[in-house]
């Protein structure tokens, strides 16, 4: 519903809804309050899965992390064959 929104427009649109949501409140409109409550609470949990988005997608993957330490871990062992040295028996 908020998805496009940027991440500044919808900090605006949180800090409106609770203005919006107080004034109902001192109005004594609570079924007013209960529903801006909600849209709070929609924005909020919109918000915090674009941040969770952001880090994840900045993020390799363990797996792709691992097939990169596993590379290089041959790599390194094949200069130490090409040096001679024994990478099999675990010394290495």
């Amino acid at each position: 519903m908020f998805e496009r929104f940027t991440d500044r427009d919808v900090d605006q649109e949180i800090a409106q809804v609770r203005r919006e949501k107080e004034a109902a409140i001192d109005a004594l409109d609570f079924e007013a309050a209960a529903a801006l409550r909600d849209t709070e609470k929609e924005l909020l949990t919109a918000r915090a899965d674009r941040e969770k988005e952001r880090v994840t997608a900045d993020r390799p993957s363990l797996t792709a992390e691992f097939k990169q330490v596993n590379a290089e871990l041959e790599r390194m062992r094949a200069i130490l064959r090409q040096r001679g040295l024994d990478t099999d028996n675990g010394a290495a």
